[in-house]
């Protein structure tokens, strides 16, 4: 949620760590006749900068002040990364590394390095957010101190990753958006993705139980925010400027770490498909299709994906061109449906152009599967919390397809199992998992079943 966790600190860790790494490969070829300094002093300068990062690392990558408050504590710290360093050789190795230009030269250019580099990046992301990119729509659910403050912090500093878009107060209040009583028409008004909810954990149990329903019910992420009680030790909490931001059901994918697992298979699986089956079958389909009725090759239609965002999701033609494409589901022996169309609904050729879905990033390989916006929008007066399915990427297949609840819903009882298995899969997601449902969806007849 905000740059201060344990994978963006692990992260800039090994950023820095190359940074002086290589400013000491630097000072050695420009120096090359200085006395040496070895690995061994290499070493030292490795494990003091590593000390040092941690004792240091309680802060934001950016707060208030931008890149000058970024900068104070790159300075800051690279003076306590001297000290320590100095500490370490005198004490402990008995090197007099003051004596050693190699080591004065390696602090110069790690230092310019560090500010250079942490520029560039600060620059990069602000001028990124600027352009609306990546940006979350937030709201904040309280008009309190902390929940002015944070709206401030999150307005002011794209950094974060949010587009503030106001506050909304318990009881109607002009000069805000509106109350809470109309929060899930704000929701949709504004296209949130999260809103943060200030409380008192001693005053509101009931309040926080019914936004967390309205978080559910919507499909749009939610964060609680304690108003005084910061002593208390949250196992899920996280840290904007002090203020302490807590999340009551965190998820495997929520993990940066797991992302960037997920998305790397998701690119090499996906690029795999494209190289070596689907350049071969792709023309041999395009003609088979053309041939048996008129049309072109592709079919796209809306869907909505992680955030309740809509993105165009990519088919090849199984069914003639109809009017009703966009409104009435495929059905068991459905006039519409070709004979080569059943064939690739039956062994789900019709998906493969849903790879570049993956590449693009609207989808995954393994997720919920994306469903009309039509159904969406019945389902979910229908089925309890059912648009929780868009916490994550939509996928190409998912737990619920290799257990065979796939093709047509035309009772509300197998939508409900479908939304069930989802469910599971999105509080279980594993990389083990994501690869056992891609070798059933291959291997399992059940995934081949109810095709239509």
């Amino acid at each position: 949620m905000n740059l201060k966790n344990k994978e963006i600190t692990v992260l800039f860790l090994l950023v820095d760590l190359c940074l002086l790494n290589a400013s000491y490969v630097l000072a050695k070829y420009i120096f090359p006749n200085t006395v040496d300094f070895g690995i061994s002093n290499l070493s030292i300068l490795n494990i003091s900068f590593t000390g040092t990062y941690f004792i240091l690392s309680k802060k934001s990558t950016y707060q208030y002040g931008g890149f000058v408050y970024r900068a104070l504590r790159i300075i800051k710290r690279a003076f306590l990364f001297g000290l320590l360093t100095i500490l370490i050789a005198t004490i402990f190795f008995k090197i007099q590394i003051l004596r050693n230009t190699i080591f004065i030269s390696i602090f110069v250019f790690f230092l310019i390095g560090r500010l250079s580099v942490y520029w560039l990046i600060f620059l990069m992301i602000k001028h990124y957010r600027k352009k609306g990119k990546l940006l979350k729509n937030a709201i904040i659910i309280g008009t309190d101190k902390t929940a002015l403050k944070l709206g401030c912090l999150l307005s002011n500093n794209y950094l974060y990753g949010y587009n503030c878009v106001g506050h909304v107060s318990r009881k109607p209040e002009s000069q805000y958006l509106g109350s809470v009583e109309n929060l899930e028409s704000l929701i949709n008004q504004y296209r949130v993705q999260e809103f943060f909810v200030t409380f008192s954990m001693f005053k509101n149990d009931t309040f926080l139980k019914d936004m967390i329903k309205v978080s559910m019910k919507n499909g749009v992420r939610i964060r609680l925010v304690p108003i005084k009680e910061t002593i208390f030790d949250f196992k899920k909490k996280q840290e904007i400027s002090g203020i302490n931001i807590i999340d009551p059901f965190e998820l495997p994918l929520d993990n940066s770490l797991n992302r960037f697992a997920k998305r790397l298979f998701d690119i090499a699986f996906s690029l795999c498909i494209i190289l070596f089956v689907f350049s071969w079958l792709f023309p041999i389909l395009g003609l088979l299709i053309s041939l048996e009725s008129k049309g072109p090759m592709f079919f796209k239609q809306k869907r909505a994906g992680l955030n309740n965002k809509i993105f165009y999701c990519y088919k090849l033609r199984s069914m003639r061109p109809n009017k009703d494409a966009d409104s009435i589901q495929a059905q068991v022996n459905d006039s519409r449906i070709t004979k080569v169309g059943a064939f690739m609904r039956k062994y789900n050729i019709d998906e493969f152009p849903q790879f570049f879905n993956v590449l693009k990033g609207d989808m995954s390989v393994v997720g919920p599967r994306p469903h009309m916006l039509m159904h969406d929008t019945y389902y979910s007066k229908h089925i309890k919390f059912y648009k929780s399915r868009h916490f994550i990427k939509p996928g190409i297949s998912g737990w619920a397809q290799v257990h065979g609840y796939r093709g047509e819903t035309d009772e509300l009882w197998k939508m409900e199992k479908r939304v069930e298995y989802d469910f599971f899969y999105i509080k279980n997601q594993s990389f083990w998992l994501d690869l056992k449902i891609v070798l059933t969806t291959f291997l399992n007849k059940k995934s081949f079943q109810n095709a239509c």
